[in-house]
């Protein structure tokens, strides 16, 4: 399916063919929704998972996130052999939770094993405690869709899920225009229905690609 195709069939369905249509919807707007939608649905469906690696470094509490970060997954300390470290899975925590309450006022940085981490909205995130090594991480993260620039772009998701993503720009649209509150709520419901459906299908993938292991350093 392509932008225009989903386009077409949300003026159709909308009945936005008329003159009228087109001012409360006009194309560029019509192309912005189509491309909030499928961010949108990413985030529900989380149909793909990449993994970014790096290292954490000594005393370094921040670290950039992938240019395409959406959502985070999981975040891995990963092994290392020379020091028979097995490698575990760190805690997300809000930012005012990042540091334990009993070291806020402490001024010299506690650094041990890095355990948590949260992340801003400036493409950065931060762990606690700061790293007393050179560690490996693994950031599985679920990433940005390429935006749909042209008429014969398609929704970057794989054909089975292009129905969920006009699903959702259609319910999107539909709750911009006068009137057309009772077929938003149609399609938002359409749109929970195909989620669960598809859902499993995107989790089977995602359980193939998440490696296992310990999930805390005492385990």
């Amino acid at each position: 399916m392509t932008l225009q195709q989903i386009k077409s069939r949300i003026r159709t369905s909308l009945d936005l063919w008329k003159n009228e249509g087109y001012k409360l919807m006009p194309e560029d707007l019509l192309e912005h929704i189509a491309n909030q939608a499928q961010t949108e649905v990413r985030v529900d469906l989380r149909d793909v998972i990449e993994q970014h690696n790096s290292n954490f470094v000594a005393d370094t509490r921040s670290y950039s996130l992938p240019e395409d970060f959406l959502l985070d997954h999981q975040l891995w300390v990963d092994a290392d052999t020379t020091t028979n470290f097995q490698g575990y899975l760190m805690e997300r925590r809000s930012y005012p939770e990042l540091v334990e309450i009993g070291k806020r006022y402490d001024t010299t940085p506690d650094t041990n094993r890095p355990l948590r981490y949260t992340i801003r909205s400036d493409g950065i995130f931060e762990i606690d405690p700061i790293s007393s090594s050179t560690k490996r991480f693994d950031l599985w993260y679920v990433p940005i869709p390429s935006l749909m620039t042209t008429d014969n772009a398609q929704p970057d998701f794989k054909d089975v899920y292009h129905e969920i993503v006009f699903i959702k720009a259609k319910q999107m649209v539909a709750a911009e225009i006068p009137g057309r509150v009772n077929m938003s709520l149609l399609m938002d419901r359409k749109y929970a229905e195909m989620l669960q459906k598809y859902r499993p299908l995107a989790l089977e993938k995602e359980s193939r690609m998440i490696r296992v292991r310990a999930t805390s350093v005492n385990d």
